[in-house]
């Protein structure tokens, strides 16, 4: 079996076992489905997408939504750049209609009317104050690759 029958056969399989009770989907399928998100992307929308994608990327909520908890964040599956830097592209992935949030549409319509580096400043403030702030600084390495930042933070 080729590679590209295995990947066949593995999406049969999660579109199988999607059916089955409790069984996850999104947090299993995410990975495969980044192997052709921008391709999609670009072909829908009609725009050239850098080939970085960065998965679960942190909104500050008081950014987006009503909670004013500082240092906390709602995940964005995906974020896609244009090639030009000029748009982030976030990208919700739903495997099933009914787990779609109005919340979660009400958090990217307003992380949407904002700019994108106010976005930025607010991921720096909630890795400023993480446990996990290993992690991202990962994240903040990312993003200066794609000239977003200027490492060390300061």
């Amino acid at each position: 079996m080729n590679s590209d029958d295995r990947i066949n056969a593995l999406f049969d399989r999660l579109d199988q076992w999607r059916h089955l009770p409790t069984y996850q989907l999104e947090r299993r399928a995410d990975i495969f489905f980044s192997l052709y998100l921008k391709g999609v992307l670009e072909k829908e929308l009609e725009v050239d997408l850098l080939d970085e994608i960065i998965p679960e990327f942190p909104l500050k909520k008081d950014l987006v939504g009503p909670e004013l908890k500082k240092n906390l964040s709602v995940k964005v599956d995906y974020v896609l750049f244009s090639r030009d830097l000029e748009v982030a592209y976030f990208v919700e992935l739903k495997t099933d209609r009914r787990l779609r949030s109005r919340s979660q549409d009400d958090d990217l319509a307003h992380a949407r009317d904002k700019r994108f580096r106010k976005l930025l400043q607010g991921v720096v403030d909630i890795g400023s104050a993480s446990k996990d702030s290993h992690k991202y600084y990962r994240l903040f390495h990312d993003l200066a690759q794609l000239g977003f930042l200027t490492l060390p933070l300061g």
